[in-house]
């Protein structure tokens, strides 16, 4: 069984979770694009002319609805990564035992715990969730108004059952 930590704490007697629980836990998340965010927070003080220049695009509702849904996709990314990162760890599992176990190449593991920017696939995902005895699980939205606001901004409608 794991050792104590956050993670397993969260973990029900099993050491299962699902990664609404995890992912939602501010303890456990921490956001890889710092820079990013502070530098969108703070563009009144912009100095370079690439600082210049992004303050100036964000000014577009249409381009900071873009930029805002894409940095919300990547950390939502890390979020999961940095999950199953630390229920590795939590497991004493090391990366190339994580892989034979989820039955991926050792550098596909790699690659995904060190890169910048990871693009795991479904599938690489699942495989590590069963390896590490985690659920992968939907959770909706905090805020359904999100949704609609999406929604109502690309002109679809959302249809009802």
């Amino acid at each position: 069984m794991a050792s104590a930590g956050p993670l397993s704490e969260r973990l029900g007697a099993h050491g299962a979770a699902t990664f609404g629980e995890a992912v939602s836990d501010p303890a456990l998340v921490d956001v890889r694009n710092v820079d990013v965010t502070a530098t969108l927070g703070g563009m009144g003080a912009a100095q370079t002319g690439a600082e210049r220049y992004f303050a100036r695009r964000l000014e577009d509702p249409e381009y900071r609805q873009g930029y805002e849904e894409a940095r919300e996709r990547i950390e939502q990314i890390d979020s999961v990564i940095r999950v199953f990162d630390a229920r590795r760890e939590e497991l004493h599992l090391t990366k190339a035992e994580l892989a034979r176990r989820a039955g991926v190449k050792p550098e596909a593991i790699r690659r995904l715990f060190s890169a910048e920017k990871p693009n795991p696939t479904l599938t690489t995902l699942v495989a590590l969730a069963g390896a590490l005895d985690l659920e992968i699980r939907p959770t909706p939205r905090r805020s359904a108004s999100t949704t609609r606001e999406r929604s109502a901004a690309s002109g679809t409608r959302r249809r009802s059952a």
